[in-house]
């Protein structure tokens, strides 16, 4: 039986007479006309074509009536051993039928196998022969088997955020400009696989028209961007992929690239899992000048896409329509909104990044020597993809937009259109906690933002950091250069506080910085009935955002003697203070050049990291102390004034710090 049957190398796209015998020319034979896919999972269903091929050179002979029937089996393809027990074929119909009027048939397959082991793979290909014991007419007919088939317990996926289209241009929007895609790894039954980083490969091949793609020879020009190794990350199961081609399709005879994303061959647990391919693409230089302008006008039929791979991430060049309708106004509204967002972030990321003190050394006699501070700063990785994130997912095609608006519109006077409502531009009844207007700009690093990664633990052989950094505002004018602080007056001694007032803080207006995801916020009617009751006052003249504050402050009843400390950015907001109610407001932190003093700071200055989960969770935080009776609680009922009960909040947190207690803080 297996004299006659054909190579791999030699069905379908291939002559499968290539063993030499003279009588094969006179011999009929079966092609594979329809393969079937590459990887499958084990149980999943898939077509295979077969048809029959006689000689041109036999005399013409009127058709049998009786059809060829074949047999099918499985084998491996390293060996050429039949599968017994370990893998099992099953066909529809079971009995296979090849008229030999029709010459074809399509046959739907399926291969159970189980226990597929992730550090073999299973390659198998499927043979066709015909049984010549039933038909004797069959005994001359060569048979057939598929190309090889590996049985896979995972598959890779990739999809794409943006439109892919299938030219890209790789000289036109900077050196950054990539092609981006987002990569996941699937179980039979469409769950992602998680809980394990697994390393992936990105290979650039040839768009191949027989489905196969071919691997190019040359890697080095595709470059990915980011980091130079890619893992399906642990938690989410998905890993994201920026790669660029820097050489043009022309100089390989043309031809389309595609990428192939599939695990590290290296690992070698990882063989269970088929790679998956992005659409096939043309990559070119740049549009000259005349292809530039026919762009601008209707694409003929069958015409190429000018615009490439992540296209809204590159400037058009077609000339600008002059006119803007009710949706391209929203439209840029929105692309302008988005980019401030963005901006916001940026610079709001910048200040904890930034060196702050820890301590500083000492001199023989053990005093602090001022002029040799010891510094830390958080780790910056998380800002700085947060950042680029933002910039390639959106704001550089919010830029592209707002760019071409402004080309659009050239000649026409600024005051014509008006693309954003001005900053705080809301009435104070329909804000009554500022959540819509913006929060004022970042606080100086060096005085209010302790380190992220520093243990308040004292290190030894240096001092504790200065306790006016427990409590700090944002200073009124420019941030100064750095200079050494005096010492803290000692923790023991907390008579040398001095009398603790609460100041009522004037604002220097609205941050032009405004988050549009705020503007549906819902009304609060008990607050809007006490501010207005304070703006119709006789002689009441204050800015909204104060009035606001001191409206909100009046209602703290509950203070946690307890630092709490951002997710987002690690900045340590200062001691939150609760309503009655048991709802936070705000935080209490250490005015500026003030020490002992509690400034408030309302809740709205902190809306970047503050949502409706993590009030839920500020709000359990109080509910935990006070029912494990926490001394860091402080009521006012207890303390009769908020200054009398800022004060011993702040003896209480400054004991901690001497005692070296760890927990003396809470985060979201």
């Amino acid at each position: 039986m297996s004299d006659k049957l054909s190579s791999p190398s030699s069905s379908s796209g291939y002559s499968p007479r290539t063993r030499g015998s003279a009588s094969s020319d006179e011999s009929s034979f079966i092609t594979v006309r329809k393969h079937p896919p590459t990887y499958v999972y084990s149980n999943e269903s898939f077509e295979v074509q077969l048809q029959l091929e006689t000689p041109k050179v036999a005399s013409p002979s009127a058709p049998s009536s009786q059809p060829i029937e074949l047999g099918a089996s499985l084998h491996h393809v390293k060996n050429g051993r039949e599968c017994t027990s370990e893998a099992i074929l099953i066909t529809e119909p079971s009995r296979i039928d090849l008229s030999l009027k029709k010459k074809t048939c399509t046959i739907k397959c399926m291969i159970r196998m189980d226990g597929i082991r992730g550090d073999q793979g299973a390659g198998l290909e499927v043979r066709f022969t015909p049984k010549n014991d039933l038909s004797p007419s069959a005994r001359s007919v060569i048979g057939a088997s598929t190309k090889p088939i590996t049985i896979v317990n995972y598959k890779v996926k990739i999809t794409l955020e943006e439109e892919w289209d299938n030219v890209w241009y790789k000289d036109e929007g900077g050196r950054d400009k990539c092609m981006e895609l987002f990569v996941a790894i699937y179980d039979k039954d469409g769950q992602i696989r998680t809980g394990e980083q697994i390393p992936l490969q990105p290979m650039l091949c040839y768009a191949s028209e027989s489905g196969i793609p071919v691997k190019v020879s040359n890697q080095e020009v595709m470059r990915t961007l980011g980091s130079s190794k890619v893992h399906i990350d642990k938690d989410s199961g998905k890993a994201r992929i920026r790669f660029r081609v820097e050489d043009v399709s022309k100089n390989h005879q043309g031809q389309d690239f595609k990428l192939q994303v599939g695990p590290d061959p290296k690992a070698k647990l990882f063989k269970d899992v088929a790679p998956d391919y992005t659409p096939s693409v043309n990559v070119r230089s740049k549009r000259n000048k005349r292809s530039r302008a026919a762009s601008s006008g209707s694409r003929g039929v069958g015409e190429r896409k000018i615009s490439s791979p992540m296209a809204s991430r590159a400037r058009y060049d077609a000339p600008p329509d002059v006119s803007l309708d009710r949706s391209d106004l929203s439209t840029l509204r929105d692309s302008m909104k988005n980019v401030l967002h963005w901006a916001d972030e940026v610079v709001n990321g910048l200040y904890p990044l930034q060196w702050q003190i820890m301590g500083y050394a000492q001199h023989p006699d053990g005093t602090p020597d001022y002029a040799s501070p010891y510094h830390n700063m958080p780790n910056p990785n998380g800002c700085i993809n947060r950042i680029l994130s933002m910039y390639s997912e959106s704001v550089r095609e919010n830029l592209r937009l707002i760019s071409n608006a402004i080309d659009s519109t050239e000649g026409v006077r600024p005051t014509e259109q008006s693309y954003l409502p001005l900053p705080g531009a809301l009435p104070a009844s329909d804000d009554p906690y500022g959540m819509m207007r913006g929060q004022p700009g970042p606080m100086n690093p060096q005085v209010g933002l302790p380190t992220q990664s520093v243990n308040r633990r004292p290190v030894p052989g240096m001092l504790p950091p200065m306790g006016q950094e427990t409590f700090r505002d944002k200073p009124d004018g420019p941030m100064p250069p750095f200079q050494p602080r005096g010492q803290m007056p000692p923790m023991h001694h907390p008579s040398n506080m001095g009398s603790v007032s609460i100041p009522r803080r004037q604002m220097s207006g609205p941050s032009p910085f405004m988050d549009p995801m705020l503007q549906n916020q819902p009304q609060h009617g008990r607050m809007m009935h006490q501010q207005q009751q304070v703006i119709n006052h006789t002689g009441m003249h204050m800015h909204p955002d104060a009035l606001n504050e001191s409206t909100v402050e009046s209602e703290v009843a509950y203070v946690l003697a307890k630092q709490y400390k951002a997710a987002r950015t690690g900045e340590r907001l200062g001691f939150p203070a609760y309503s009655t109610n048991k709802e936070i407001l705000g935080f209490y932190r250490e005015a500026s050049g003030k020490v002992g003093v509690g400034s408030f700071h309302p809740l709205s200055r902190h809306r970047n990291d503050f949502g409706p989960l993590e009030v839920l969770q500020a709000n359990d935080i109080l509910e935990r102390a006070i029912a494990k009776k926490s001394d860091a609680v402080h009521a006012l009922k207890d303390w009769g004034t908020m200054a009398n009960l800022l004060d011993h909040a702040l003896v209480y947190d400054w004991s901690k710090d001497i005692s070296g207690d760890p927990s003396n803080s809470s985060s979201e």
